[in-house]
Protein backbone atom coordinates (compact mmCIF):
# COMPACT_ATOMS: atom_id res chain seq x y z
CA UNK A 1 0.00 0.00 0.00
CA UNK A 2 1.61 3.59 -0.97
CA UNK A 3 1.43 5.98 1.54
CA UNK A 4 1.39 9.25 0.97
CA UNK A 5 2.86 12.01 2.83
CA UNK A 6 1.77 15.53 3.76
CA UNK A 7 3.68 18.13 5.14
CA UNK A 8 2.82 20.23 7.77
CA UNK A 9 3.86 23.43 8.74
CA UNK A 10 5.30 21.99 12.58
CA UNK A 11 6.77 23.95 15.19
CA UNK A 12 8.57 22.44 18.35
CA UNK A 13 10.70 19.54 18.74
CA UNK A 14 9.63 16.37 16.53
CA UNK A 15 10.79 12.70 17.04
CA UNK A 16 10.92 9.78 14.65
CA UNK A 17 7.48 7.46 14.77
CA UNK A 18 8.00 4.27 12.41
CA UNK A 19 10.07 6.65 10.45
CA UNK A 20 8.17 9.35 10.01
CA UNK A 21 7.80 12.65 12.27
CA UNK A 22 5.39 13.58 14.81
CA UNK A 23 5.49 15.95 17.21
CA UNK A 24 7.32 15.30 20.69
CA UNK A 25 5.64 18.31 22.62
CA UNK A 26 2.30 19.31 22.31
CA UNK A 27 1.93 22.24 24.43
CA UNK A 28 -1.10 24.16 21.91
CA UNK A 29 -4.12 23.59 20.66
CA UNK A 30 -2.49 24.02 16.69
CA UNK A 31 0.33 21.31 17.54
CA UNK A 32 -2.03 19.07 19.12
CA UNK A 33 -3.99 19.30 15.86
CA UNK A 34 -1.47 18.83 13.26
CA UNK A 35 -0.26 15.67 15.34
CA UNK A 36 -3.72 14.43 15.38
CA UNK A 37 -4.67 14.59 11.37
CA UNK A 38 -0.36 13.71 10.36
CA UNK A 39 -1.04 10.47 12.75
CA UNK A 40 -4.08 9.94 11.15
CA UNK A 41 -2.15 10.13 7.46
CA UNK A 42 -0.10 7.10 8.75
CA UNK A 43 -3.21 5.09 9.98
CA UNK A 44 -5.49 6.02 6.80
CA UNK A 45 -3.43 6.67 3.99
CA UNK A 46 -4.83 7.82 0.79
CA UNK A 47 -3.55 6.04 -2.18
CA UNK A 48 -1.63 7.23 -5.27
CA UNK A 49 -3.22 6.61 -8.44
CA UNK A 50 -3.52 7.64 -12.08
CA UNK A 51 -6.47 9.81 -11.08
CA UNK A 52 -4.27 12.00 -8.32
CA UNK A 53 -1.52 12.67 -10.93
CA UNK A 54 -1.67 15.71 -13.68
CA UNK A 55 -1.07 14.25 -16.82
CA UNK A 56 -0.81 16.14 -20.38
CA UNK A 57 -3.21 15.91 -22.75
CA UNK A 58 -2.84 12.30 -25.11
CA UNK A 59 -5.57 11.30 -27.66
CA UNK A 60 -7.14 8.56 -27.26
CA UNK A 61 -8.20 7.79 -30.62
CA UNK A 62 -6.91 8.11 -34.45
CA UNK A 63 -8.84 10.42 -37.02
CA UNK A 64 -9.47 9.88 -40.11
CA UNK A 65 -7.57 11.52 -42.68
CA UNK A 66 -9.70 12.33 -44.84
CA UNK A 67 -13.57 12.40 -45.44
CA UNK A 68 -16.32 13.14 -48.11
CA UNK A 69 -19.56 14.93 -47.02
CA UNK A 70 -22.29 16.08 -49.12
CA UNK A 71 -23.61 19.51 -49.88
CA UNK A 72 -26.10 20.64 -47.36
CA UNK A 73 -25.55 17.66 -44.93
CA UNK A 74 -24.02 17.34 -40.88
CA UNK A 75 -20.52 16.53 -40.76
CA UNK A 76 -19.08 15.85 -36.88
CA UNK A 77 -15.25 15.83 -36.47
CA UNK A 78 -14.23 14.37 -33.56
CA UNK A 79 -10.91 14.75 -30.96
CA UNK A 80 -10.68 12.54 -28.09
CA UNK A 81 -7.98 13.21 -25.51
CA UNK A 82 -7.63 12.40 -22.15
CA UNK A 83 -5.60 14.31 -19.50
CA UNK A 84 -5.94 15.36 -16.06
CA UNK A 85 -6.81 18.01 -15.49
CA UNK A 86 -9.58 17.23 -18.57
CA UNK A 87 -8.26 18.93 -21.60
CA UNK A 88 -10.84 21.33 -23.28
CA UNK A 89 -10.28 21.64 -27.28
CA UNK A 90 -10.01 24.18 -29.80
CA UNK A 91 -10.45 23.59 -33.58
CA UNK A 92 -8.32 25.06 -36.69
CA UNK A 93 -9.62 25.27 -40.32
CA UNK A 94 -6.76 25.19 -42.72
CA UNK A 95 -4.55 26.98 -39.95
CA UNK A 96 -6.96 29.32 -38.41
CA UNK A 97 -8.28 29.40 -35.31
CA UNK A 98 -12.13 28.48 -35.94
CA UNK A 99 -13.31 27.60 -32.44
CA UNK A 100 -12.95 29.36 -28.81
CA UNK A 101 -11.57 26.10 -26.30
CA UNK A 102 -14.48 24.24 -25.20
CA UNK A 103 -15.34 21.02 -23.57
CA UNK A 104 -16.95 19.21 -26.08
CA UNK A 105 -14.31 17.15 -28.33
CA UNK A 106 -16.82 17.33 -31.77
CA UNK A 107 -16.89 20.36 -33.96
CA UNK A 108 -19.75 20.21 -35.78
CA UNK A 109 -20.77 21.80 -39.61
CA UNK A 110 -24.39 22.47 -39.24
CA UNK A 111 -24.94 22.60 -43.50
CA UNK A 112 -21.99 21.89 -45.40
CA UNK A 113 -21.10 24.26 -47.91
CA UNK A 114 -18.25 24.47 -50.24
CA UNK A 115 -16.43 26.94 -47.81
CA UNK A 116 -16.30 24.15 -45.16
CA UNK A 117 -13.58 22.26 -47.40
CA UNK A 118 -10.47 21.96 -45.94
CA UNK A 119 -7.66 20.89 -43.19
CA UNK A 120 -9.14 20.48 -39.79
CA UNK A 121 -6.99 20.19 -36.82
CA UNK A 122 -7.85 19.86 -33.31
CA UNK A 123 -5.99 21.25 -30.06
CA UNK A 124 -6.44 19.62 -27.09
CA UNK A 125 -4.82 20.93 -23.80
CA UNK A 126 -5.12 21.57 -20.12
CA UNK A 127 -2.58 23.35 -17.69
CA UNK A 128 0.41 20.93 -18.22
CA UNK A 129 0.62 21.04 -22.15
CA UNK A 130 -0.82 20.85 -25.49
CA UNK A 131 -1.09 18.71 -28.35
CA UNK A 132 -2.08 18.80 -31.95
CA UNK A 133 -4.05 16.43 -33.78
CA UNK A 134 -3.24 15.18 -37.43
CA UNK A 135 -5.05 16.65 -40.14
CA UNK A 136 -8.61 15.52 -41.27
CA UNK A 137 -9.18 17.02 -44.68
CA UNK A 138 -12.64 17.10 -45.35
CA UNK A 139 -14.28 17.66 -49.22
CA UNK A 140 -17.75 18.72 -49.77
CA UNK A 141 -19.66 16.70 -52.87
CA UNK A 142 -22.29 18.12 -54.70
CA UNK A 143 -25.14 16.37 -54.46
Amino acid sequence: MARSVLLLPFAGNTRMVTGLKCLKRLNSGVDYLNYVIFCLLLIYPTRVNSENLLQAPRFTTSTSTSSITRLGTVKILQCQAFGNPPPQFRWLKDGVMISDFSTDPFYKIISSKRTDEGSYRCVAANKIGAILSEEMKVTVACK
